[in-house]
Formats: C-alpha cells, structure tokens, sequence
C-alpha cells in the first residue's frame, strides 16, 4: 500500500493528547487509509509516555497504534546511517539520531 501522510512524533502526540482534536479531524478528511508512521516515531512516543508515568497517555498511545499502520527500517537505511551520521559529525553539522533516521528513511 502506499500512504500519502507519514505522521511524524509531534502530530503524533498530539492526538493522543487530544484524540477527537484537529489530528483526528484531518485524519477523517484525508482517509484513514492514507495515513501512517514509522517504527522511529512509535519507539519515541512510548518512550515519552512511559517515561510520563500515565497509564492514560500509554493506553491511548496503545489504542491509536492498534489501527494505525507502522513502517519498518528497510536495509537501505541502515546501511547508509553510520557514514551519514558519522559525515555529519565530522563536519561540525550533527543532528539527532532518531532525525537522522526519519530523514534517511524518507529519502531512500
């Protein structure tokens, strides 16, 4: 399948925070079955809720990921991450790890 919108970790928690709010909105207008997101973006919502402490927000984490597609890291990240990562570094231009994940994935 191919999905127009790859929900990134902003838009993400926010519809956790407000599940009938402006995401879920856009979501209904656009098509359930258009929309999607990555592993790199589920291990950092879980990581923040539980990192919270609130069985709510993991619940509702829980409930969203339960109908929402999620996309794996396919061999051609992987292979290029440490060159990338370790380029950038070097040139005094790092960014975060999980960014620099999200923006191979997407470019690759």
């Amino acid at each position: 399948m191919t999905y127009q919108y790859l929900l990134d970790t902003n838009i993400l928690s926010d519809l956790v925070r407000h599940p009938q709010g402006l995401v879920f909105q856009r979501i209904a207008i656009v098509g359930e079955d258009r929309v999607c997101t990555s592993i790199i973006v589920v291990c950092e919502l879980r990581f923040g809720a539980v990192k919270s402490g609130s069985p709510h927000l993991l619940q509702q984490l829980e409930s969203i990921l339960d109908v929402l597609p999620v996309l794996s890291l396919e061999l051609p990240v992987v292979q290029h991450y440490a060159a990338i990562r370790t380029h950038l570094e070097q040139a005094g231009t790092p960014i975060g790890a999980n960014d620099l994940l999200l923006m191979l994935w997407l470019l690759i």
